[in-house]
């Protein structure tokens, strides 16, 4: 997967502490728990906005009877729904509650990168910041995120660009900030129900403006698949 050498090629090799890269179907529920230990979180995954507002992001877990009875309070509570991905399975989602409630216990000035489509919404400003939110208001220091639908391609891409630069530890620190938009190509969802239409998918950043990527200690870096 592209992500995961992105994450093995910039971040073990210029930052301190531990960075571990929890893929695919070891992206589960389980595994987001405990998220708020981590001062760094890279999220490659699926998003969209839910019924009733909020932004939701895949797991790589499969929702069978199993899964669902073994998250059964997560659900009862709608901290953990399913949806149906392009590939046609149904894996358990995560809403902003999950994050608000596991991560109860503050986030250590974390840097939070949600690189999924809609991960601040759709259709341009205001901003959908349902899930920047729960990481903002409790100990994190900066969110970037889309709003709209992005091309995989494209988000590797950025991904690649932000990590270079962050983790060249030969730039001056203000060289190395976050402070930056991206604005893509015109893109579309994989399942766009009208052939051909152009959705323009920008990289916002919220928060902290001035944080560098190698100030922090402990690194995660967790993706599920994404279609090509």
């Amino acid at each position: 997967d592209a992500s995961v050498d992105i994450g093995t090629r910039f971040l073990p090799n210029t930052c301190a502490g531990r960075t571990p890269a929890i893929t695919d179907q070891n992206a589960t529920v389980d595994s987001m728990r405990n998220i708020n230990t981590f001062s760094f979180i890279y999220i490659n995954t699926h998003g969209y906005v839910d019924n009733v507002g909020n932004v939701e992001i895949s797991t790589g877990e499969v929702s069978t009877v199993a899964s669902q009875k073994a998250h059964e309070f997560d659900i009862q509570m709608g901290w953990v729904k399913w949806a149906t991905a392009p590939d046609q399975n149904d894996y358990l989602t995560l809403t902003p509650q999950f994050f608000r409630y596991y991560g109860r216990h503050g986030f250590p000035n974390s840097i939070v990168f949600v690189s999924a489509c809609e991960s601040l919404g759709a259709n341009g400003l205001p901003l959908n910041t349902t899930l920047s939110d729960t990481f903002l208001s409790n100990g994190g220091a900066t969110f970037l995120g889309w709003n709209n639908s992005v091309h995989t391609a494209f988000t590797y891409a950025v991904s690649e660009q932000l990590y270079s630069t962050f983790t060249n530890m030969s730039l001056a620190a203000s060289a190395r900030t976050i402070g930056v938009t991206f604005d893509s190509l015109p893109s579309g969802r994989v399942d766009t129900p009208a052939p051909g239409q152009a959705i323009d998918a920008q990289l916002y950043l919220l928060g902290d403006r001035n944080r560098t990527l190698c100030k922090t200690s402990q690194l995660t870096y967790t993706l599920t698949p994404l279609p090509m």
